[in-house]
């Protein structure tokens, strides 16, 4: 995905510089409308570095820049229109994410300029993840940089060339450091968790022109080398140099590897510019010189990052393909043409989709930032651009439809009579929800009327089954309390004198605080938790002295299982290098009332949809709406769904700003939702044109090139003729 845009970047460039030489946009247009087709995100990137690297062109004169600004621009349009049945859809599905809107910050730096110089370091620790938007890899290799300053005294290509170059990467090291200009360069989008992704940009510049400067080493003067090695040297001297370090703090592997490629580059590049321009024992010695650095580099890197095996993703996809069709072999005895599955700790994020689920949770950047914002009020895991299964409980596995729950041994999960087990092994164990919906049924008008998502998680879970069925019983107790006692490591921590639910803490400043509580259950029942606090790392449960769950359970409904009066619990809140010096973490308890549960899914299930076909983007089934009413589905809103009620298409009404729903007269009724994602009807127009247009070019560029080699032929022809007259 982002690695396609990032390998496809020298072919865009090569099909750039052909555009600009008067030949055939074949590659440039293919190139980048793979990279616009692979990741509409990296692209972008590759999209406003085109424009910069435009400029840095030499266009011998105001007409021939203009010239070629006519054709970079037409070419850029034309391969944008080539991929626009996914594109015009990628984009109007983003404008409608969490980052939709944009809210460009202020012009301001994150650091020194100098931590953005270090990354350029032999030996530098590589960046895996990190939530500070500064960090940046840089690493591209010492010689490197050596001979992209020595590129600017290469006399045979123009001031200019070289001089916007350097403009360029200067450009782009201030985009690193700088809040804004970072913002755009990301898609008008904040970062999470991999700062300055289109640090490649950078590195290509880099090693494009120390490239030009290593074929062309013997055109540089040995004065020039030295001035270069003079540069280099103020560069690192400025970039190291810290008033609070001593001489033996410098004495390090990356330092001094550093400054010894360095030394060595200077010295061969002297060796080939005035003694040896043509030695092919010199080109040898410098490829040695750049292989064995990079690989020395590449060697510490994975040592510090550690290796990812990609078969550890994939080591039960094989299993699971058979395990799914056992599922489904059992939905279809029941008749149930659709149903949710979901994954309790997924090996990836999207295991559930990579394997056909009908899943709840999705990792998707274009997640609609609303969708996101429901699924957090009803107690899911959510992030920017995700929304997750954990946090799932038993009234949201009935009110979303998931029928059948995946977990393997290890994984923390309580299932209870409401969820037995319809299929175990060693890989992963299914569990069949008795009390799951259909995907639509018909709901109070407080859907419509009301906000549902305004409290906190588990009053809004209970809102939901409550104007659902009708029934003024709470599927949860809210009203449950414990007697909390606190500690601590490396903080002060109280039960608020006010709220006994609430826990203050102070840390002591000697590192990241955990705040921890202990209760001893004083009644049996199925016990959930909302654990509410700021810049939490992950929440660890002890059951009895026990360890039985430690993972990021926190802004989340947590099921901490079916107590025994007597049973001893302790949550322990680890924060994150984020976390407040003070504050306070609630939590918030309820008890599931299985009678109410069972009792609101009989309700509910007596007038939901009965389906009788569904595929892809297509649900149809039968309904009998005695009263008429509001038909709800527990589909995420979209433009692109359209419902039918008895052939009749009808206005979809978008309920707590998140869900679909569709008002019914009384009787029975036949009802379809189609789905077409917004643009794609335009975009497969634009698409077709923009093909049509390339084929055209293609050809016109051919018999103009055809004509062109024949009229030179018929020349040179006419020149044989005449000379050999004149003989």
């Amino acid at each position: 995905m982002w690695l396609d845009c990032i390998m496809v970047l020298p072919l865009i460039i090569l099909g750039f510089e052909r555009i600009m030489e008067g030949q055939s946009p074949k590659l440039y247009c293919l190139s980048l409308a793979y990279c616009l087709y692979c990741n509409y995100y990296i692209a972008f990137m590759v999209c406003i570095f085109l424009v910069l690297w435009f400029f840095t062109e030499s266009h011998a004169g105001v007409k021939k820049f203009f010239g070629n600004g006519l054709k970079f621009a037409g070419y850029s349009v034309l391969a944008a229109g080539m991929t626009a049945v996914s594109l015009l859809s990628a984009y109007l599905g983003i404008m409608k994410t969490a980052a939709g809107t944009i809210k460009i910050p202020k012009w301001s730096w994150y650091q020194n300029i100098k931590e953005i110089f270090r990354a350029h370091l032999f030996y530098v620790n590589p960046i895996k993840m990190m939530t500070f938007d500064g960090g940046v890899n840089l690493y591209c290799g010492i010689f490197t940089i050596f001979l992209a300053i020595a590129y600017f005294f290469l006399s045979n290509e123009k001031f200019w060339c070289r001089f916007s170059k350097i403009l360029l990467l200067a450009f782009l090291a201030m985009s690193f450091n700088n809040v804004q200009l970072n913002f755009i360069w990301h898609g008008f989008h904040d970062q999470y968790g991999i700062p300055n992704r289109f640090s490649f940009l950078y590195i290509f510049v880099m090693l494009t022109i120390a490239y030009r400067a290593a074929l062309r080493l013997r055109y540089i003067n040995g004065y020039y080398l030295t001035s270069a090695l003079f540069l280099v040297g103020g560069f690192w001297s400025f970039t190291l140099y810290d008033s609070t370090k001593g001489f033996k703090d410098y004495l390090t592997v990356s330092i001094i590897g550093t400054l010894a490629f360095t030394l060595a580059g200077y010295i061969v590049s002297m060796i080939k510019s005035v003694k040896l321009r043509r030695s092919r024992a010199v080109n040898i010695i410098i490829a040695v010189l750049l292989l064995g650095e990079i690989i020395a580099n590449a060697i510490h890197s994975m040592d510090y990052i550690g290796s990812a095996d990609a078969r550890n993703y994939m080591r039960r996809a094989t299993d699971m393909e058979k395990i799914t069709e056992v599922v489904r072999e059992d939905a279809e005895r029941e008749g149930v043409l659709f149903y949710r599955e979901d994954m309790i700790n997924p090996t990836v994020l999207d295991e559930a989709t990579l394997n056909g689920m009908n899943s709840i949770g999705i990792f998707c950047s274009t997640v609609r930032g609303d969708t996101v914002t429901a699924a957090g009020k009803l107690g899911f895991y959510t992030g920017a651009n995700e929304y997750l299964y954990y946090g799932a409980c038993h009234a949201t596995n009935m009110l979303l439809g998931v029928k059948y729950v995946y977990a393997t041994r290890a994984d923390y999960y309580n299932p209870d009579e409401t969820l037995p087990a319809i299929y175990e092994s060693d890989v992963i164990n299914v569990y069949k929800n008795k009390y799951a919906l259909p995907i639509a049924y018909m709901v109070g008008q407080e859907y419509a009327d009301l906000d549902l998502l305004g409290a906190r998680d588990i009053q809004n879970v209970n809102a939901f089954v409550k104007a659902a069925a009708g029934n003024s019983d709470e599927v949860y107790k809210y009203d449950t309390h414990f007697a909390l006692e606190t500690h601590a490591e490396k903080a002060h921590c109280w039960v608020d004198a006010k709220n006994e639910d609430l826990v203050g803490y102070t840390a002591d400043k000697t590192g990241k605080p955990e705040v921890s509580i202990e209760f001893t259950a004083d009644k049996a029942g199925r016990f959930v938790v909302d654990i509410i606090a700021n810049n939490v790392y992950k929440v660890r449960y002890k059951l009895n002295g026990k360890q039985v769950a430690h993972d990021r359970y926190q802004s989340q409904i947590f099921d901490l299982g079916d107590l025994t009066e007597g049973d001893e619990v302790l949550l322990t809140v680890e924060f994150n290098d984020n976390y407040s010096e003070k504050g306070s973490i609630r939590f918030d308890f309820g008890e599931l009332d299985r009678e109410v549960l069972k009792n609101d899914y009989s309700i509910i299930k007596a007038r939901s949809l009965n389906i009788t076909a569904a595929k892809d983007g297509y649900i149809e089934g039968k309904i009998k709406a005695r009263d008429g009413g509001l038909l709800f589905a527990a589909i995420p809103y979209d433009e692109g769904w359209s419902v039918y009620v008895d052939g009749e298409k009808q206005e979809i009404v978008k309920l707590q700003k998140a869900f679909m729903g569709v008002q019914l007269s009384a009787g029975e009724h036949d009802i379809v939702f189609k789905y077409t994602a917004p643009g794609f009807y335009p975009g497969m127009l634009l698409t077709i044109l923009s093909w049509g247009v390339f084929i055209f070019v293609l050809i016109f560029h051919n018999v103009k090139r055809e004509r062109a080699e024949k009229a030179a032929a018929d020349r040179k022809k006419k020149a044989d003729i005449e000379a050999s007259e004149e003989d």
